[in-house]
Formats: structure tokens, C-alpha cells, sequence
């Protein structure tokens, strides 16, 4: 019996590998033909045109609904988030998947899990001494120099904190700096690394999460946050916006405010002749109750003064030149960004190291979408992460599931703040606890040389 199910396993593969093969064929072909097609330059240039347009359109594509089998119970007025267990939605996985996610929910504490700063937390010049000393480090900001055109490091080091905390300056350098800090676990926490096997991270860090995992080149990725950061600073020219972190309760309606700030806020644009439709909406989901609200200057000023009709507990305006991203306020930075996502080259999904989260839908990324056409899919929520709201309190949520049963992987959250350590400690304290920052162990370790060094 078992000779024949190993044949019949056997069959199959090789049905499935020459059905593979067919398919690698045509896509070749046909790429043959359409470089022969487009012999002139304009040619080239309009099948580009073509493939940026269609970019933009699928972005304005809904993304509410859930992916494929994804339930996303996140309540997006009160922000309550619980794990979908419905007899419906566990009869759509396979026996494979509700294995893994049964090995996923036992003894994890040997895995790790990679969390990136999205660099909302204002940058200071030194924000990277502590770790600039290392060979590694140096190593990884030259790189970065050679890409974008200018010194990062000594932008890091020693520019003033205006330039510092410009976008277009500083998606850069907290990409790199959290690259950095990949660097320095493969150097004193090997093990760690290796057994990566999950990353997330908000806004850029998601970015940075592709890259620990192994799905972007390091290079591909400084060009392409340059190209974002000058395409979010072009649109945030465009008007006077803003985030604001907001704590509320449970019976704070998260619509109902924004909605409220919109009708307060009378906008005049382009030269005062044209009127402005006011913009407020949530910008990250980060835990429950506690949201970032990101929209025009003139709806955010009037947050202090809703606090008690919307039993409000706190209203911190972030200090980051950051805009009101994550909003349709970003619309215009669409286009420049699909033009710079089009030369993007994923690596094979088979030589990732480790998952990776998507904030538009709060699911992980399918390794299969980065095969099939162009990795529009990958590409398209990486496009619509701009204008659309994060939602990290479902990937948090998610994240801190892992090895409920037993004990929790090790979570380091790599770039510059604490921002992602807050929400985990207000989502899952326990999972919080086995959170850390490289920077944290290197610290520990220079006073451990230094006390060895007097003695």
C-alpha cells in the first residue's frame, strides 16, 4: 500500500513539474515576442506607460474584503480584534495549513521574529552612534551612499535634525539604519537569525521586512524607498497635513470622529478660488482603541476639543515630517511611486528565509503572487499602502498568537524608537515580554567589555 501511495505521490509531481515547465515556456515566448514587438524606443516607453497605468488602476481596487481565506475580524470603528474559529471559515483551509498553524502554536522560543520601526518617532542627529562603530554597519551605510548619491551615515551622524527629519531624507535612513541592525544579529545573535521565520513592520519598515527576508536586493530597496520618500514629499507640498496618535475607549467611534473633524474643517485651495474636500481618516490601526489619524491641519486641530464628546483619553500629534500618510491625501504620490515600484525585481520566493506581512490586507504576503505577472499583486499592495489604512493591530495580533500554547518566539524590533514595542505590550504584554532590540543587547555587551577592560 505504501509503494503504491509513494507512486502515486510521484506521479503527481511530476504532472505538477511538467505543468510548470509548459507554463515557464509561454511566459518566455511570449515575452520574446513582445520584445520583438516594441523594437523602437517609444515603443518601450509606451509598453511602460501601459504597465504604470495598469498599476494605478488595480491600486483603486477595494481591499475591505479579506484575501482568499484570511478572516480580519478587526472591528475598524472600536479596533477589537479576535481570531476567526467559525466552522465556515476552517472548513476552506486544507489538513496542510491547519497543521502548520498547529506547529505555529506550540514551542516557538527557539524562532524569531523581526519587527521594523516605521521611523514614526522623531529622528535625532547620533541617532545611530551607538552601533555606527561597527565594520558591519560601515559596511551596509556605504552601500546605501553609493545608491542614493550622498553620505548616510554622516546625514545620520551629523546632519542637522530639519534635515534629518525631511521624508525624503529620512525614509532612507531608517530603512538603512534597520538594515544595519540586521546586520549586527547576523554578527552576535547568528542563531537567531536563522531560525527567522516571520517579519512585519509599518509604512517603510515593510519594506525593510522584504529585505530580512530575502524577497528584495539590499540596493533595489535603498533606490526604492528614495524614490517613495521624493514622491510622499511632493505630495505633501501640495497641502498642510499630519498624524495624530489617538487614545479613546471602548466607546469612542473612531468614523463618526473623523467624520466630525471633516465637517469642522473649511479647506480653500488653489489661490482660495477652488474649494478642497477635507480629508480625515484612520491612518494605522495600532491597538485596540488607540488609532493614528492623519488628514489636512485644519480637521486635526479641532481633536482637543472633541476629547469629551468622544471619551478620548489622549491626543499626541506625531513630530514627524511624515504628512498624512496612509490616507488619501497621498493620492498624488501614486504615480511617481508605480513608476519606481515597475523595475522592481523580487528574488524567488523559494529562497525566502522568512514570511513577510502585508498592512493593506493584514495577512502574510503569498509567496506564489510574486511569480505571476510581474508580482503585480505584491507590487499593488506595496502601491496602496499609501493612501490605505495600515492595519498592524491584525498583523500584531497575529504575530502574538504565535506559540500561544507553549512559549513565544523571540521578537526584536530593529530601527530607530520603540514605537512597535508600545503597541505589542498594549496587544499581548506576555509576547511583549520576550520583546528586544539589538541595540539593547549591543549596549549590555559594550558595558560588559568596558567593566572587563577596568578590571
Amino acid at each position: 500500500m505504501s509503494v503504491f501511495s509513494n507512486r502515486t505521490n510521484l506521479c503527481c509531481f511530476c504532472r505538477k513539474l511538467s505543468l510548470f515547465k509548459v507554463w515557464q515556456l509561454k511566459n518566455f515566448q511570449s515575452q520574446k515576442l513582445l520584445a520583438r514587438s516594441c523594437s523602437s524606443k517609444d515603443d518601450r516607453a509606451q509598453i511602460v506607460d501601459i504597465g504604470v497605468k495598469k498599476m494605478l488602476d488595480e491600486a483603486r481596487i477595494s481591499t475591505k474584503s479579506p484575501i482568499e481565506f484570511d478572516q480580519i475580524n478587526l472591528d475598524e470603528v472600536t479596533g477589537d480584534f479576535k481570531l476567526s474559529t467559525s466552522p465556515d471559515a476552517l472548513s476552506t483551509k486544507s489538513d496542510a495549513n491547519l497543521k502548520s498553524e498547529e506547529e505555529e502554536s506550540t514551542d516557538l522560543s527557539w524562532r524569531s521574529v523581526y519587527l521594523f520601526s516605521p521611523g514614526f518617532d522623531d529622528l535625532k542627529p547620533g541617532f545611530v552612534r551607538d552601533i555606527a562603530g561597527e565594520f558591519v554597519v560601515k559596511e551596509v551605510f556605504d552601500e546605501a551612499s553609493s545608491v542614493v548619491g550622498f553620505d548616510v551615515l554622516d546625514l545620520c551622524m551629523n546632519g542637522s535634525e530639519a534635515m534629518l527629519n525631511d521624508v525624503a531624507n529620512r525614509e532612507v535612513a531608517v530603512l538603512v539604519s534597520s538594515l544595519a541592525e540586521v546586520e549586527l544579529m547576523k554578527l552576535y545573535r547568528p542563531l537567531m537569525h536563522e531560525n527567522l521565520f516571520m517579519t512585519a513592520g509599518i509604512s517603510v519598515g515593510e519594506i525593510s521586512a522584504l529585505v530580512a527576508a530575502g524577497a528584495l536586493h539590499f540596493a533595489q530597496a535603498v533606490r526604492l524607498v528614495k524614490e517613495r520618500g521624493a514622491a510622499l514629499k511632493s505630495a505633501m507640498a501640495q497641502c498642510e497635513s499630519g498624524l495624530v496618535l489617538v487614545s479613546g475607549g471602548k466607546r469612542t467611534n473612531f468614523a463618526e470622529l473623523c467624520q466630525q473633524l471633516e465637517s469642522f474643517a473649511h479647506l480653500t485651495g488653489g489661490g482660495g478660488v477652488e474649494q478642497e474636500e477635507p480629508v480625515c481618516s484612520v491612518a494605522v490601526h495600532l491597538y485596540q482603541c488607540t488609532k493614528v489619524i492623519g488628514g489636512h491641519a485644519q480637521c486635526l486641530r479641532h481633536l482637543p476639543n472633541l476629547k469629551k464628546d468622544f471619551h478620548l483619553k489622549s491626543v499626541t500629534p506625531l513630530k514627524s515630517s511624515m504628512g498624512a500618510l496612509h490616507t488619501r491625501l497621498m493620492k498624488p504620490a501614486e504615480e511617481m511611486y508605480a513608476v519606481a515600484l515597475k523595475d522592481v525585481v523580487f528574488n524567488d520566493p523559494r529562497t525566502w528565509t522568512a514570511s513577510v506581512y502585508c498592512g493593506v490586507t493584514g495577512t502574510r504576503f503569498r509567496k506564489r503572487n510574486f511569480l505571476e505577472r510581474d508580482s503585480y499583486f505584491a507590487k499593488n499592495m506595496m502601491l496602496k499602502q499609501l493612501t490605505t489604512p495600515y492595519k498592524w493591530e491584525t498583523i500584531a495580533n497575529r504575530l502574538a498568537q504565535k506559540g500561544r500554547g507553549l512559549e513565544y518566539p523571540q521578537y526584536f524590533e530593529l530601527g530607530p524608537g520603540q514605537f512597535l514595542l508600545r503597541s505589542l505590550r498594549q496587544i499581548n504584554n506576555r509576547a511583549a515580554q520576550n520583546c528586544t532590540s539589538i541595540r539593547y543587547f549591543f549596549h549590555k555587551m559594550e558595558q560588559r567589555r568596558t567593566v572587563d577592560s577596568v578590571l
